[in-house]
């Protein structure tokens, strides 16, 4: 993937992440330090930048005065972006914030703070030469028991409507075109769940082979 770093076509993938301080998920780090990283700052490294202009953003505002408050801490619909060169599928990770608890998931709207924040990510990676997403189809990385079927459909029908129409805006911000979009299901979900929003991504999208990942 090193190469592809110096083309106009770069590949991302959204990962959810817990709020609160700056953190990756210690798969991903473990995943980062398995190789040398000779482009950029190792993980651990850039995540201690950003929490360092973060507590400079939070100083800098109190101190001039600001009538909004600012936070030293991360919200849902957040992200922060660390940069590979050694990982084979994936330069930009993007770590969207989710406080959606594994074992009582909720129903959300298309103005949750986690969907705008994932229109959020896919005007950024417009904006900088990123033409490959990977997504959390169901905005979620594992499956719970409380994830009944109904509730699947619901929840992917919203994340795909809302991607489309993500991808459909993002003609208007200029930059690149994401012409490629993964969506990446939980590991353990069922055979037929998988079959069901298959099918869906075929009516939304209207595309004949509709690609999805599992989340290992």
């Amino acid at each position: 993937m090193a190469l592809g770093l110096y083309s106009s076509s770069l590949s991302g993938i959204v990962v959810l992440t817990p709020p609160g301080s700056v953190q990756a998920l210690p798969k991903i780090i473990k995943n980062a330090n398995m190789s040398t990283e000779f482009h950029f700052d190792q993980i651990e490294n850039q995540i201690e930048r950003i929490e360092e202009d973060l507590r400079k953003s939070h100083n800098d505002a109190a101190a001039g005065g600001a009538t909004e408050k600012t936070s030293q801490k991360l919200h849902p619909g957040d992200f922060f972006i660390t940069r590979h060169s050694n990982l084979s599928q994936t330069h930009v990770i993007f770590h969207l914030i989710s406080d959606e608890s594994s074992d009582s998931p909720g129903e959300i709207t298309s103005r949750h703070p986690v969907i705008l924040g994932l229109r959020n990510i896919l005007k950024t990676a417009s904006r900088h030469d990123i033409s490959m997403l990977t997504i959390p189809a169901l905005l979620r990385h594992e499956m719970s028991e409380d994830m009944t079927v109904p509730w699947s459909i619901r929840r992917a029908e919203l994340v795909f409507k809302c991607a489309k129409g993500f991808m459909i805006e993002s003609a208007t911000w200029g930059g690149t075109e994401i012409n490629t979009l993964q969506l990446l299901l939980p590991h353990n979900i069922s055979e037929e769940l998988f079959t069901t929003l298959a099918g869906m991504v075929s009516n939304v999208f209207r595309v004949a082979n509709p690609k999805f990942l599992c989340f290992d």
